[in-house]
């Protein structure tokens, strides 16, 4: 039984090591040159490691090789096309979350674009993060693949208020323009295949601006995002199961 129960341990010690889930971060620029150079991501993604992109606007064509969190080669690469870059707060970021939230890339009228290939997990989550400190209330449609998710990012809705991360649920799958649930990220989950194509496009609604009640902008934007790896069951993991129930079965 001992022996048995020794096993057991080294195991499922092994096994723990092996669903190891590798996960790759981007930080788009910002006016402000801000870069993260820590640790930054929502609670129970936060991550080093972030690769922080500078070009103004658009990276098409200039692809930028990502790296895991733990600072090695993927073999990812990405581009992206947005018709702006900004940043919130205006130099006022105190930290990494905040250099990484509150800054990005955004459209008025044409989408947003992100593009991943060579990605090396079988199946993965997809982080994407979002703020801003418009005026005005708006609603964004984010899509990967046939999948979308809308938010509404609040008027003066920058992380520098608070720090607190928001997800807005998997389930906001209907543009319901000032009913559209709130937050600054969501969670495309148990994405496939080594290509990603990434979108965030306006709605067109818009809330009235808080200040003048003057009518508010539309508009798209993305701060980062990350692509996180979602570990498969491994052999050593169900050979701990199986003497998991060899235990049970000569305990009775």
């Amino acid at each position: 039984m001992n022996k048995l129960r020794m096993l057991l341990v080294v195991v499922l010690a092994l096994s723990a090591s092996v669903v190891y889930a590798g996960s790759m971060a981007v930080n788009f620029p910002s006016t402000s040159g801000w870069a993260v150079n820590g640790t930054a991501g929502a609670p129970g993604y936060a991550q080093g490691n972030w690769v922080n992109t500078s070009d103004w606007q658009s990276s098409w064509g200039n692809q930028y090789s990502l790296v895991n969190d733990s600072g090695q080669a993927t073999g990812a690469t990405m581009d992206w096309y947005a018709s702006e870059i900004y940043s919130w707060q205006y130099g006022a970021a105190t930290n990494d979350n905040e250099r990484m939230m509150d800054a990005g890339i955004a459209s008025v009228t044409a989408p947003v674009e992100v593009h991943v290939v060579n990605i090396p997990y079988q199946k993965y989550n997809v982080v994407v993060y979002f703020t801003a400190q418009m005026t005005n209330a708006y609603t964004s449609k984010y899509t990967i693949g046939s999948d979308s998710i809308y938010a509404q990012i609040p008027a003066m809705g920058y992380f520098g208020n608070d720090n607190v991360f928001t997800q807005v649920p998997s389930t906001s799958t209907v543009d319901l323009q000032g009913n559209t649930p709130t937050g600054n990220f969501i969670v495309f989950e148990n994405i496939t295949g080594a290509t990603l194509y990434l979108t965030a496009q306006s709605t067109g609604w818009a809330g009235e601006n808080i200040y003048t009640y003057a009518p508010g902008l539309a508009r798209a934007s993305i701060s980062g995002f990350q692509i996180v790896e979602v570990p498969e069951p491994t052999t050593l993991a169900l050979l701990g199961m199986g003497l998991v129930s060899v235990l049970r079965r000569r305990h009775k």
